[in-house]
Order: structure tokens, then C-alpha cells, then sequence
């Protein structure tokens, strides 16, 4: 049976909906991407251990989430629900830092005087708009003079680069962008004239000691020159190199405090981008005959992990890397001749630590490698089904709000906390029936009578745990999985966590827009969700969502309407493999059905009853014969919109 899924990636998120197919690594952003929103199946879930990454309790914004850009620490708008603005306030950009992001700007230098503008920046983040750069305007930026002029000075930079200033980690996050949208095919290929000024400025940075040293002026420069060979699908060249570092910050009884080094900024996230480059590697078919056979690397992996443990485990600003370079020491039991050696770590790390205690993510990342990668001998491990023992022991908590319907599921929730979630849903219930005139009857042979909301501690436990437990992906803001609502027993779920960042309010991410995916699910949209997204109908699921969780305070919406981007015609063919996910199908979707219901409700009567029937081909037919007849209309609404008021019901569905 196919568990359907439905992810949260709202335009609250600030998170990308793009993620890697596991067909082929996200080696260089060379990959197909697809929106892991609101879509899938999670039994096309792979069972691996995660990647590298740098923790974040904050979510990531799109491009850095597609990208692997180094989090941002910045409290952004869309992470503040509209009922707490008043109270917090988001980090706004400076004067300064507004007008070095500004890409038109930067688009009138060419060549040389491109290079001096790159290296005059004063921040690596003024660049990260280069990800999102037009089609026109990203082949201006990136031509081949621009390219080539920028990595002759790349070269001179990488030279005198002595552990200070921007300039290196502002080329670098120049040629990622260039490299990110030439593997996309938004750019024509890079030639081999300009790797062939990088590559031997790379390869001296990394053999030598100034590039894994403290840069407090610019902190991700290691980390962004060690992406970058990622990046450009260059990892064979770099293999030996990168497990010499490994092995130069792996405590020895005659340097008992090399891992120390990794408390820096700088430092960390270096140690973070050479652990992506062993990621990618295995993918790689230049990389794959260096490293399939050679039980080295993993080895000074794991010893790195062993050696450093007592140093590190309770260290709050490098303890991630234990678990993180665990994770691909255990990779490498993917390749037969390795596995019997890796098979050794593996159980060594399950013998020296615990399930719930300091260790536990060592713990739990060998459980996931021997589930990923030697799950037939799992006896031997002593970890067969550790998910439900694991589940039970994590999720503790359990709480059932009044009425039945809703069963809370926790890691940390007190009771006071379970109240106010149970009151937010119990409070949203008669407002979606009343918007929809739904007379509180589900559509035929649904059985998803009740719901369980499980809720991790924050978005770092939900990234540990919830995979392994409930087989999603977690490059979103929560998800909700449905499940095949025609199944008796069936039990739609939604798992969330806590946002810590926004303390001493407490919050459940996105209960609300998910609490809606539910109700809709269960009392407008006939069938599993396979069904209901046979036709292009997301701008209907996703601004719904939107819609009624919002209401009508959802100011950067309003602003993404205003710059005419779509016109309401292209918003009703959302899907959910779109380009553009987030921004077309909740800030556009959110406003495209406040629009239908502000000004048209009589469309709405006479869809909706077509979805609760299951007639979505019909449904279709509709909104095909309205072709672009509301784009005008649409367009003079939007300069009218307010955060002012609230939705009230407009209509009575037939």
C-alpha cells in the first residue's frame, strides 16, 4: 500500500521544493529536481544516511536549501506568523546589504571590472540572488569572457590569500552560482579553459594551511571552496587530499586538541563541504574506481569519529560533525569489497553507544547504515524493527484533544503546550466548514475519521528522526501524509515540529496550513491524493491552505502579486513539478484563491461539488473554458488587496 504525501512547504517556509531524485546524486547540483511539496509516495523514500549539512534550527530559505548554501542565521519575515509581527520583527536588510544584492548593478560590469566588483563586495551573501538570476540576464553574467576573466583573478586571490578578508569566498560563490546553473542547463556549458585557472588554485588552497584557518571577515570561505569542487563534478582530484584533512583534525596522542579547531565558523563549515565532497564522489565516475576498492577513507572517517568523541560529543558548535563524518565512513559499505570493513565500524559504534542517550545520533546513524546497506544481517546488529522501539522512546508524549478526532503524538510537548495545538485546530475546524459549506460531510469512502500530529522538539529532531520512523523526506517545513483514505483503517498523519525560533511563543509550524490539507482531503477532494492531482489543481490545495490559515494578512503574497509576474491563467495550471514552486503555488496560489473567493464564489460552487464527486477531468473542462478570461479582472484586484479584515463564507456549494 502507497502512503500519499502532502508537504508543507509553504511561503511562510522560506524552503526550497526541490530536492535530488535518488536516481542520481545532487553532485553539483547536476540533478533532476523535482518539488518534494505536497507530492509523492513515501515508499520511493530511500533508506540512507543523510548528507553532509550545516544545522540550522532556522529553515533555510529556497536557493540555500537547493543550493547547499551555508544557513543564514537572519529571522526572516516569512518565518513570523502574522499574529506575532507585532510582537518580533524580522532581521531587515541594510541600506548597504540591500544595494550589493542588487543584480542588475552588478550585471553592468564585464570582464576585469567584473572581478573588481566581486572582490569589493562586502559580503559572500550580497551574491546569493546569482542562484535565482533570469535567463537573460544569468547569460550576460556568466558569459565566457566574464567567466574567464573572473577566474584569472580567482587565481591571483587564491595566491595571496592569507585567512582575511571577502575577496575568496565572493569568487567562489560567483563560479558555484555559474557552476549550480550551467549543470541546470539555465547557462551554456562552462568551457575547460576556465576550470583549467581554478582547478590548480583549488588544489593549492586545499593541500596548504591557510584556507581550513579562522576568517572571521568572511567565515563560509572554506566551506564555499570546498562546495565549489563539488560544484564542478571535481571530486577525483581531491579524494586523497580530503582525507588528509580528515586525518589532520582526528586527536592523536601527539595533537590531543586537533578537533578543537572545528568550534571556528570557518573551520566547521570547511570540515562540512570536505565531507560533501566524499558524498558526491561515490556518484561520480572519474571518483568511484579511486575509492570503491580503498578501505582508507572510510577508515579515517571512523577514526576521526572514535578519536574525537570524548572531545567533541559536548561541544555545542562542532559536536554534528561526529555524526555527520560517521555518516560517510558507513557510505562506503555500499561498495562490496568494503562492506565487511565498514560492517566492523558499524557494529563498533553500535557497542559504544546508546539509543537516547548523549551518543545517540551516532547511535542512530549506524542503526540507518545498517538499515541502509546491510539490513539482511540486521540480527547481527541487533537492530531489526529499532523504528518502533526507537518511536516509542523518542515520541513519548501522548495527548488527545477533545472531541476525538485529533491525537497528539510528542517529543516535548507539556500539557499546556498540547492544549493550545489542539485549541488552534479545534478553532479552525468550523471556520474551513463554514468557508467551504462543507455541512461537515466527508466526500464518499473516506475513512480518514481522525488524525495523528506528531510533533518533534524542533527542526534538527525532525530531520534525525522522522524519516526513519515515517519513511518522508525533510527538505520541507513539516508534512502531512494521507495515506489511502479508502482503507478502513487507514490513518492520515501530519508531523511537524516545534519553531523554537520563535521562543518564548510557542508554535507548531504550519499546524494550520496542514490542519487544512486534512479537512480538505477529507471533506472537498474525493479520492487519495493521486487522484485529486490527476488535473492541475494545486493552486487550488496549496491556496486554500494559504488562504485560510493566513487570512487576510499575508502582506508578501500581496508583494508577489503586485510585480505581475503570472497572470491568473498560468496560476490555474500550477503543478506540483513547476519551476518557481513556492513563489506560484503559495504566495500566487494564496492569492488566486482569495481572488475566486472575494470575487468570483460562483466558480467556486460550481468546482468544488466536481471535486467531492471525483469528476476532475470535468473540473478541468471548466477551468479550461475560463481560459484567461479573469486575467485583467485579476490584475486590477491585486492593487486593491489589503491585509485589512478577514475572509468571510461568500457562497453555499450546490
Amino acid at each position: 500500500m502507497r502512503t500519499i504525501v502532502r508537504a508543507a512547504c509553504t511561503a511562510m517556509l522560506g524552503l526550497t521544493c526541490a530536492f535530488a531524485t535518488t536516481g542520481s546524486y545532487a553532485g553539483g547540483i547536476d540533478v533532476r529536481h523535482r518539488n518534494a511539496t505536497d507530492v509523492g509516495v513515501a515508499d520511493t523514500h530511500r533508506h540512507d544516511v543523510p548528507m553532509p549539512h550545516k544545522p540550522s534550527l532556522l529553515p533555510p530559505t529556497q536557493i540555500e536549501q537547493r543550493y547547499y548554501l551555508p544557513p543564514t542565521d537572519r529571522l526572516r519575515q516569512e518565518l513570523i506568523p502574522p499574529e506575532l509581527r507585532k510582537s518580533m520583527h524580522a532581521g531587515e536588510l541594510t541600506p548597504s546589504e540591500a544595494a550589493c544584492s542588487d543584480m542588475t548593478a552588478l550585471a553592468s560590469h564585464q570582464a576585469d571590472d567584473l572581478a573588481n566588483y566581486l572582490v569589493g563586495l562586502p559580503s559572500a551573501d550580497c551574491l546569493t540572488p546569482l542562484f535565482a538570476l533570469a535567463p537573460s540576464l544569468a547569460a550576460s553574467v556568466f558569459s565566457h569572457s566574464n567567466l574567464l576573466a573572473v577566474a584569472q583573478r580567482f587565481a591571483l586571490v587564491s595566491v595571496s590569500y592569507t585567512s582575511k578578508g571577502t575577496a575568496l569566498a565572493n569568487l567562489g560563490v560567483f563560479f558555484r552560482a555559474a557552476y549550480s546553473l550551467a549543470n541546470e542547463g539555465r547557462i551554456e556549458a562552462i568551457g575547460e579553459d576556465v576550470p583549467a585557472w581554478l582547478r590548480p588554485s583549488i588544489v593549492a588552497l586545499v593541500a596548504g594551511d591557510r584556507l581550513f584557518a579562522p576568517n572571521e571577515d568572511a567565515p563560509t570561505t572554506a566551506g564555499t571552496v570546498t562546495m565549489l569542487i563539488t560544484d564542478m563534478r571535481d571530486e577525483a582530484n581531491y579524494l586523497d587530499l580530503m582525507k588528509w584533512w580528515v586525518t589532520r583534525f582526528t586527536n592523536t596522542p601527539r595533537h590531543p586538541n586537533a578537533a578543537h579547531a572545528l568550534d571556528d565558523p570557518t573551520v566547521g563549515y570547511g570540515f562540512t563541504g570536505l565531507l560533501t565532497v566524499f558524498y558526491f564522489a561515490h556518484s561520480r565516475a572519474d571518483a568511484l574506481p579511486l575509492l570503491q576498492n580503498d578501505p582508507s577513507y572510510a577508515t579515517a572517517l571512523y577514526r576521526f569519529v572514535t578519536a574525537n568523541k570524548p572531545m567533541l560529543l559536548n561541544d555545542s558548535a562542532a559536536s554534528f560533525q561526529l555524526e555527520q563524518a560517521e555518516n560517510e565512513a558507513f557510505r562506503f559499505a555500499q561498495h562490496p569489497a568494503l562492506l565487511p570493513a565498514v560492517r566492523t565500524m558499524m557494529l563498533d559504534a553500535l557497542e559504544h553507544s546508546t539509543m537516547a542517550g548523549a551518543d545517540r545520533y551516532i547511535w542512530l546513524g549506524a542503526a540507518q547504515a545498517v538499515k541502509a546497506y546491510d539490513n539482511a544481517n540486521c540480527s547481527f546488529y541487533k537492530t531489526c524493527n529499532f523504528e518502533t522501539v526507537l518511536a516509542s522512546a523518542i515520541l513519548a508524549n501522548n495527548y488527545q484533544c477533545d472531541g476525538g478526532m485529533v491525537h497528539l503524538r510528542t517529543q516535548s510537548l507539556n500539557g499546556d503546550q498540547a492544549r493550545a495545538a489542539c485549541t488552534l485546530m479545534a478553532q479552525e475546524t468550523p471556520f474551513f466548514h463554514a468557508m467551504l459549506a462543507t455541512h461537515e460531510t466527508p466526500v464518499a469512502d473516506d475513512h480518514s475519521t481522525t488524525l495523528e500530529v506528531v510533533v518533534f522538539a524542533d527542526r534538527e529532531e525532525y530531520h534525525h528522526y522522522s524519516p526513519v520512523f515515517f519513511d518522508n523526506d525533510v527538505n520541507n517545513g513539516g508534512v502531512y501524509l494521507e495515506g489511502e483514505p479508502s482503507q478502513p483503517a487507514n490513518q492520515p498523519r501530519f508531523i511537524a515540529f516545534v519553531a523554537t525560533w520563535l521562543q518564548p511563543q510557542f508554535s507548531v509550524w504550519n499546524l494550520k496550513h496542514e490542519f487544512v490539507h486534512y479537512l480538505d482531503g477529507r471533506y472537498d477532494m474525493y479520492g487519495d491524493f493521486d487522484a485529486a492531482t490527476v488535473k492541475p489543481d494545486v493552486w487550488w490545495i496549496e491556496g486554500l491552505a494559504e488562504y485560510l490559515s493566513r487570512g487576510n494578512d499575508d502582506p508578501e503574497s500581496i508583494a508577489a502579486a503586485m510585480t505581475g509576474q503570472y497572470r491568473l491563467s498560468e496560476i490555474f495550471s500550477n503543478t506540483y513539478s513547476m519551476d518557481d514552486y513556492v513563489n506560484r503555488a503559495y504566495r500566487w496560489g494564496y492569492m488566486a484563491m482569495r481572488f475566486m473567493f472575494e470575487r468570483h464564489p460562483e466558480h467556486l460552487a460550481a468546482i468544488v461539488p466536481m471535486f467531492r464527486a471525483g469528476q476532475y477531468g470535468a473540473y478541468w473542462d471548466y477551468m479550461q473554458r475560463l481560459s484567461s478570461s479573469l486575467d485583467d479582472e485579476f490584475a486590477q484586484w491585486v492593487g486593491t488587496a489589503t491585509t485589512a479584515g478577514a475572509p468571510t463564507p461568500p457562497w453555499h456549494a450546490r
